[in-house]
């Protein structure tokens, strides 16, 4: 039975092992705030799932994208996320 914390802990495990090698990260599944901010607290470059954008035909991307994208996230949320960004982890 694993955690959350262990989650966490795999997860940081693996975008400091990125770090050291020169390598971004993607983090895929991400359905929550929750799941994305923490992720953005531990230095993961990019992310994926639910929470930004339904899955879509190949076809509808370019419109998608040119609209700046319907992200599902709250004004509030998406300044949080970028806060945290900006602190540092240690």
């Amino acid at each position: 039975h694993h955690t959350s914390r262990d989650d966490a802990g795999l997860a940081g495990a693996i975008v400091a092992i990125a770090r050291t090698l020169g390598l971004s990260t993607v983090a895929e599944g991400v359905e929550t705030t929750t799941q994305l901010r923490r992720l953005s607290q531990l230095g993961c470059d990019y992310a994926q799932g639910f929470l930004l954008g339904r899955p879509m035909p190949e076809a509808d991307v370019p419109a998608f994208l040119a609209s700046g994208g319907d992200w599902n996230l709250e004004e509030a949320t998406a300044r949080e996320v970028l806060a945290a960004r900006a602190t540092p982890t240690p």
